[in-house]
């Protein structure tokens, strides 16, 4: 089973086939929609039957639709709730296109998150109505608003979910756009759950994250939760799969308990007609290997130094321009490429060696692809045998292109691969993470060696030593090997002493004040342009308490504790080859979720069970879920340990977001887990 043939696909397919057919139809579309149509349709396929189309998050938005003209169709797309802000837009956008145009008589509101969702947060809606959904609350209201709009003329309006939860990037290894900002939990949250708690008057409290109710957390955070578990679940209702939660972390355990209970999965058990495990994971648990400099596969290459296509998280915008003959002050005009063409069969296949193999296989994949093209179209190719595909050699075979306006055309989604591997490997970006991934080796194997404190005295001897003018990294790179090395140390940072951690706030400040006089990029967003000692102080003792939290996070695992030392690799590699061992070991970290074991439990029934403890490979197919994030390289090497363990099991690795080490670094040094969640 591929997530590339389920029925997001065909939900995409309707919603094209909708919007053909609707004449001169105006649609309003969101970053979350945008991104999933990306991945599932692209190349603007999708809107080929819209007469215009405006962006929902543009704060000019209001002032655009009053020039609609003779609109028949307005559409919305909304990967948000359907409430608050973004539902006042939609009321006061349909009202100024009605008014503005006499043809409009249809309006069509989808919503990415299932009616289930909406329970609790449309007006005028009762859970105990068994005759409406909260979709059909929100059409009777918008109705009203088209009527008194339009001087009554007659006109109709639906809400529609679109069941669009994941992005595919290859037929194995998929994200879910509009829950990128879900992070997992860090024991240094506990405190503030229980601050909350007693600021709504709650008596509750919680003594670990393991005692954390999904109910005592902030309404921002546990909303967005329950609805990414309403999606979930209807995915694998789409699918007509019967889903086996198992969890590994804490915040995974909320999630995995709120999907197992949740009533349409309790009925999915007794019509399903075949199975799947679902495995959440915690990327709290380790944020050492993403943040690694050093990424195994051309795609984590080509992510982490090519900037982000505009509006998306996951694909980048690839300069074209040297194909074409512009002048070198025109190129802003030429549309960047990208990675994801989905209607292109041979190109998303060279993009899943981008994602699922290792960097030299992946290039030589690629410059078979472009001789193969250069010879269909006749143009002069070297017969030569190359040794190695080098940025230069793959700088040749594009240059066989330039200013071939129909060669290009007919190779377009191969050539902006083409380009992006190569920009990649030229990026002056490259060429500083070799740098610092120099510096992370140094100090991971102090680490290995002679333990935690020396390692980060070294460190901090390394950042004086860049203060003072000595070759060293950007503010980022050492910000980065601080969460490296608290994330791999785990457990014994708790033994640091006072004049260790005053050396370490000393070492960060100047770091940081050092980074602010020089302008960098980085640093600047995280302080602010604004800047004082004092503030610098407070984000550093900020950081200082997170990276705490990250090195706890580990400490009630058993099976699990270390990560990336002598004896133990990184997390999700352990938790792969635990998974694919034909010895199936315990798996005391790993917790089964089910309502149907619960309902035997509470019967004594489980007295009179056999058999040993479930296992997330009991079944055919494997769903490993990362909370947080997850990098092309982590779901290689989930997918590599099955196969070299020769496992029946098909496994499919998927996120909440593709990360990038920057990405993740801003995560963690920007975003809050807790408010800074957004749905």
């Amino acid at each position: 089973m591929r997530f590339g043939k389920c029925g997001d696909s065909d939900c995409a397919v309707e919603l094209c086939k909708i919007l053909n057919d609707s004449g001169k139809a105006v649609l309003f579309v969101d970053s979350v929609t945008s991104e999933l149509l990306h991945w599932w349709v692209g190349e603007g396929k999708w809107i080929c039957g819209v007469e215009r189309i405006l962006d929902l998050e543009d704060k000019n938005v209001v002032h655009k639709a009053k020039v609609i003209g003779n609109a028949e169709k307005v559409v919305f797309l909304s990967g948000s709730l359907l409430r608050g802000d973004r539902l006042q837009l939609i009321q006061h956008l349909l009202a100024q296109v009605c008014s503005s145009s006499v043809s409009c008589t249809s309006s069509s509101v989808y919503s990415t998150l299932p009616a289930g969702s909406h329970a609790g947060v449309v007006a005028g809606y009762s859970r105990e109505s068994d005759e409406e959904s909260p979709f059909s609350v929100l059409a009777r209201q918008l109705k009203r608003i088209m009527l008194k709009s339009s001087n009554g003329r007659k006109c109709t309006v639906g809400v529609h979910h679109l069941p669009a939860l994941i992005a595919p990037v290859s037929s194995h290894v998929f994200f879910t756009p509009g829950h990128t900002s879900l992070q997992s939990l860090l024991p240094t949250d506990v405190a503030r759950i229980n601050s909350h708690l007693t600021s709504q008057r709650d008596q509750r409290q919680a003594s670990s994250l393991a005692t954390v109710d999904i109910n005592m957390l902030p309404d921002t955070v546990r909303q967005h939760l329950k609805c990414f578990c309403h999606s979930f679940s209807e995915l694998f209702g789409d699918l007509g799969v019967q889903e086996h939660c198992f969890s590994l972390g804490p915040t995974s355990r909320l999630v995995a308990a709120e999907l197992a209970a949740l009533p349409e999965a309790r009925a999915r058990h007794k019509v399903a007609t075949s199975s799947a495990s679902v495995l959440f994971v915690d990327r709290s648990l380790d944020l050492a290997t993403p943040l690694s400099c050093n990424p195994e596969t051309l795609a984590d290459s080509i992510r982490c130094t090519l900037p982000a296509l505009p509006g998306h998280t996951a694909d980048v915008a690839v300069d074209m321009s040297s194909l074409l003959d512009v002048h070198s002050s025109c190129r802003h005009c030429i549309a960047p490429g990208c990675l994801a063409h989905p209607s292109n069969s041979p190109s998303q296949t060279l993009l899943s060696s981008f994602v699922n193999r290792k960097t030299k296989d992946a290039l030589t994949e690629l410059s078979r692809r472009m001789v193969e093209a250069i010879s269909a179209e006749k143009l002069p190719v070297d017969a030569r045998r190359m040794s190695a595909i080098t940025p230069s050699v793959l700088r040749g075979l594009l240059a066989k292109f330039k200013c071939q306006s129909g060669a290009i055309a007919r190779n377009s989604a191969l050539l902006q691969l083409a380009m992006a591997a190569t920009t990649a490997m030229e990026s002056k970006a490259t060429v500083e993470l070799q740098r610092t991934l120099s510096v992370e080796k140094v100090v991971l194997l102090t680490l290995s060696e002679e333990g935690f404190t020396p390692a980060l005295e070294q460190l901090v001897s390394h950042m004086k030593k860049a203060m003072e003018g000595v070759d060293g990294l950007d503010a980022s790179g050492y910000l980065r090997l601080l969460v490296i090395l608290f994330s791999a140390a785990g457990d014994v940072v708790l033994e640091m002493s006072a004049g260790t951690q005053t050396q370490l706030q000393t070492g960060v400040e100047g770091i940081i004040e050092y980074a602010c006089n020089k302008n960098e990029e980085f640093v600047t967003k995280l302080i602010g342009e604004k800047h004082n000692s004092d503030s610098i102080r407070v984000f550093v003792r900020t950081l200082i308490s997170q990276l705490l939290g990250i090195a706890k996070s580990r400490s009630h695992l058993k099976m699990f504790k270390a990560i990336n030392s002598s004896t133990s690799g990184p997390l999700l590699q352990q938790v792969a080859e635990a998974l694919a061992s034909p010895d199936k070991p315990d798996l005391p970290d790993v917790e089964y979720h089910s309502q149907y074991m619960r309902n035997l439990l509470k019967t004594g029934f489980s007295l009179f069970m056999g058999g040993s403890k479930p296992r997330p490979t009991d079944h055919p197919l494997l769903i490993v879920f990362v909370l947080g994030g997850v990098t092309c390289t982590e779901a290689k090497t989930i997918r590599d340990q099955f196969a070299s363990a020769r496992s029946s099991v098909e496994v499919i690795v998927g996120s909440t977001a593709l990360l990038t080490a920057k990405s993740l670094l801003h995560q963690v040094c920007c975003e809050d887990s807790l408010y800074d969640v957004h749905i």
